[in-house]
């Protein structure tokens, strides 16, 4: 046998299959010669690309395989024909000794079977006296001797005798219980009627109490829309006011500014140098008038709607509630006017500042709705 004959056969059985070795040479050599062909083929199969010949040489193969399948069937089924039988001989040997082995066995312990039958009677007997006189069979141990057991027998009974007399006793203490919530029970709901319309009496004075309330929370909300609406149209009254006589001054000091201009043109022909003076502090006199002008006409407005608002909320400041006292408040903060400024930094603070009274007037009328 070549080197390549020996490893396919390792292969084909390996050493730790278990098996007798001359039985795996055996079997081994059965499957050998087909091995043998596999293995030349299969160098030549990969030198063929002709389809035709490729064609001849896997029907070759192929009956080469079927051949090994149908020898691999023959032997399989000699093989269990010879398990059958080696099973059978077992089976004729077992079926000769076991009947013999039982018969034996019984012989053996058919003492120990009596005795095991009678202490089971035993234990049924006395498991049936424990549960008759109102125990629990299994809290004792009913394999002790007959003296024992009719002491256990006698304390069952005793205990149960004593049971069925703490059970009367409690249950007539459960019915005197029972009488005595009953009538306890019947002043109780007498007592819970009583209460019940006692406390729908105060329900009923509550709610007229409310009522009221309502009402004069309802009167006292009219009476400060009204002051409100009234206090805005004098505020818008007053705005238009100054407006008008911001826009009146506005017109004088344009005519004013004209008429200086004109006649800064006329003496710019005489003198350049006086001109320009001139008309610097023509500029300088111009934007004070204005800036005074407008600050006195504000002074005068912030003032007189200070006045007002101040005797208002005093007359009211009194009587009227925190959500109409807070309302009000953020309405006079509302008002406030911040001055005109002549510089764009001024103007910046200016609307800055704006922003903060509209917000804090904002903040102050939520806060109110939350009264």
């Amino acid at each position: 046998m070549t080197t390549k004959a020996k490893e396919i056969e390792l292969v084909l059985i390996p050493a730790d299959s278990g098996l007798v070795p001359e039985v795996a040479k055996s079997i081994a050599d059965e499957f050998m010669g087909f091995v043998k062909t596999a293995e030349e083929w299969k160098e030549k199969c990969l030198a063929i690309t002709e389809p035709k010949q490729a064609r001849e040489t896997r029907l070759v193969l192929k009956n080469l395989r079927v051949a090994a399948e149908k020898r691999h069937k023959e032997i399989k089924a000699e093989t269990l024909l010879r398990s059958r039988a080696i099973d059978g001989c077992k089976n004729i040997i077992l079926d000769m000794i076991i009947p013999l082995e039982t018969m034996l066995e019984n012989v053996e312990k058919k003492a120990e079977r009596e005795a095991a039958e009678k202490r089971q009677l035993l234990l049924e007997k006395r498991t049936a006296e424990i549960t008759a006189a109102g125990g629990n069979p299994a809290l004792f141990n009913l394999e002790c001797s007959d003296f024992d057991f009719e002491v256990i027998l006698d304390g069952v009974k005793t205990q149960t005798a004593a049971k069925i007399e703490a059970e009367k006793r409690l249950a007539e203490a459960k019915r005197i219980a029972e009488e005595k919530a009953k009538t306890e029970q019947e002043a109780q709901k007498l007592e819970n009627i009583k209460l019940k319309a006692e406390a729908e009496a105060r329900e009923a004075a509550i709610a007229e109490e409310r009522k009221k309330a309502e009402l004069e929370r309802q009167k006292h909300e009219k009476a400060a829309k009204a002051e409100q609406d009234r206090i805005q149209k004098e505020k818008d009254a007053a705005e238009a006011k100054a407006k008008k006589e911001r826009e009146l001054l506005e017109k004088k000091l344009a005519a004013e500014k004209a008429e200086s201009e004109k006649r800064s043109k006329e003496a710019a022909a005489a003198l350049k140098a006086e001109q320009d003076k001139a008309k610097a502090i023509q500029d300088e006199l111009e934007r004070k008038s204005r800036a005074e002008a407008y600050e006195k006409a504000r002074l005068a407005k912030e003032e007189a709607l200070r006045l007002v608002a101040e005797e208002k909320a005093k007359k009211k400041a009194a009587a009227a509630p925190d959500k109409v006292k807070l309302s009000q408040f953020s309405v006079l903060v509302g008002n406030i006017e911040v001055p005109e400024m002549s510089t764009p930094e001024g103007n910046a603070i200016a609307e800055d500042l704006k922003s903060q009274i509209k917000n804090m007037a904002y903040e102050i009328q939520h806060k109110a709705n939350t009264l």
